[in-house]
């Protein structure tokens, strides 16, 4: 008799806990796309901070790569924290000046995601000697000639007419 009562109220306690977790897990499913993002980008920073380690025959000490799992905590709260504090005190106040939702969360999350790119940029600098920020630079500016050069041609102009190649 005892025994099958205990197994009614394991069950009972078994389903609660789930639908509590099913509730939580709803409530928090807007910012899913967003934590993921800043998972990844740790995730990243890791392994580029792994190879820089290994490319610069640093040792890999167990204390940093504990490290990890603090920031990964810390940042997935921060943007937790962010989203109830969005969601509950600014959300109808933001949305007197802007229509876009979750504004605070997702700027946090920019502001995140810029820290974790930077740091990425630090270990690909220090391992290939190439800055990802100044390649980029340089890659747009000469997209934008290109674009330039496309629009010229298309519109029929020639750099012998405009007297820009000396013959």
């Amino acid at each position: 008799m005892n025994s099958s009562i205990i197994s009614v109220l394991i069950m009972n306690l078994k389903t609660q806990i789930f639908a509590i977790a099913a509730m939580i897990i709803a409530f928090f499913t807007p910012i899913g796309p967003l934590l993921i993002i800043v998972g990844f980008a740790i995730f990243a920073d890791t392994l580029f901070g792994i190879f820089k380690a290994y490319k610069c025959k640093q040792k890999i000490t167990s204390r940093r790569m504990s490290a990890i799992i603090s920031k990964m905590f810390l940042y997935e709260f921060c943007v937790i924290g962010v989203y109830l504090i969005d969601e509950y005190l600014l959300s109808s106040f933001i949305e007197i000046f802007t229509s876009h939702e979750l504004l605070p969360t997702k700027l946090v999350v920019l502001t995140l995601l810029s820290i974790e790119l930077k740091s990425i940029n630090e270990n690909i600098e220090a391992s290939f000697n190439i800055n990802i920020w100044d390649s980029l630079k340089k890659m747009l500016a000469r997209a934008k000639e290109i674009k330039e050069d496309v629009g010229d041609i298309i519109d029929g102009k020639d750099d012998n007419e405009e007297g820009n190649i000396d013959k």
